[in-house]
């Protein structure tokens, strides 16, 4: 197909991306003038917008925007404006807005977006009132929230995204925030890395009767962790790394059957505890100490 984009100027970065999630990026040039394309199956056709003010960009880009389906805004800017020329974008499906300072004013401008499945949020200025006024989105089922601003208390806000499928949370979160986690029943793919939790947090997600894949790594849980995670019978992919766990909890992980990927590099196990979880867990790869 040929795009037609303004002749003078590049607007940003053409890529193309996994349809699924983690949309892995391959470049394929500028958007600047006449350009003949090919998205393959399983791919949508990105643009990394440049640093340009949103206002500057014309009405004549309309019918280009039309072929999008994800849109980098990363080194660019969100406002009233970006939201206008956003919405020529008839299927966006993938929106970054990493590093970015937002406000709750604009962000609430994603909610017609219905097709909207994943938003990037990592590194941006935002808080609780900015996660509260796009929560209500009908459509977002992966949600980045890593080195945001986010409390314990914004995560109540969760609770109404019907389709959260997969949450990446901000270190700061500790045992209170996951408390609000109880509410996310379609959550299947979370990402507690690096937070402040305690052992006491994983019970809290036995409510979660869905949760396929956890990742744990570089957290101060124990043994004591495990044997919660014992009862989460729905885990497929558990990473551990960087904890504190051994030996004597290991056992518990022995009542995952459904279990596929183990992560125990960095802890503090033994290849002969390793070894008596590979026999009792043989379709699972596990991979550590």
């Amino acid at each position: 197909m040929t795009i037609k984009f303004p002749p003078r100027a590049s607007l940003g970065s053409l890529y193309t991306s996994d349809a699924v999630f983690p949309h892995t990026r391959l470049w394929v040039g500028e958007a600047q003038g006449d350009r003949d394309l090919s998205v393959p199956d399983g791919r949508m056709l990105g643009l990394a917008l440049r640093n340009l003010d949103a206002s500057t960009i014309g009405d004549a880009i309309e019918e280009a925007f039309k072929h999008l389906q994800s849109v980098d805004l990363s080194t660019s800017y969100f406002s009233d404006s970006t939201l206008r020329w956003l919405s020529y974008v008839d299927e966006l499906k993938e929106l970054r807005l990493d590093f970015l300072k937002l406000r709750a004013a604009e962000l609430v401008g994603l909610l017609p977006m219905t097709s909207l499945t994943t938003l990037w949020l990592t590194g941006a200025e935002m808080g609780d009132a900015e996660l509260a006024s796009f929560a209500p989105s009908p459509s977002i089922e992966h949600l980045i929230l890593k080195s945001t601003r986010i409390s314990d208390a914004g995560l109540a806000h969760l609770g109404i995204m019907k389709k959260l499928s997969r949450l990446h949370l901000p270190t700061q979160i500790s045992d209170a925030g996951i408390a609000h986690l109880a509410s996310c029943k379609s959550l299947r793919k979370l990402d507690l890395s690096l937070c402040a939790i305690t052992d006491k947090a994983i019970p809290m997600l036995e409510n979660i009767v869905g949760l396929e894949e956890l990742y744990l790594n570089d957290t101060k849980l124990g043994d004591e962790a495990l044997s919660a995670i014992g009862k989460l019978k729905s885990l497929k992919v558990l990473f551990l790394c960087g904890t504190k766990i051994s030996d004597s909890g290991l056992t518990y992980l022995e009542q995952l059957e459904n279990l596929e990927h183990l992560e125990l590099r960095d802890t503090k196990v033994s290849e002969v505890g390793t070894q008596r979880v590979r026999s009792r867990l043989s379709n699972c790869a596990i991979f550590g100490p």
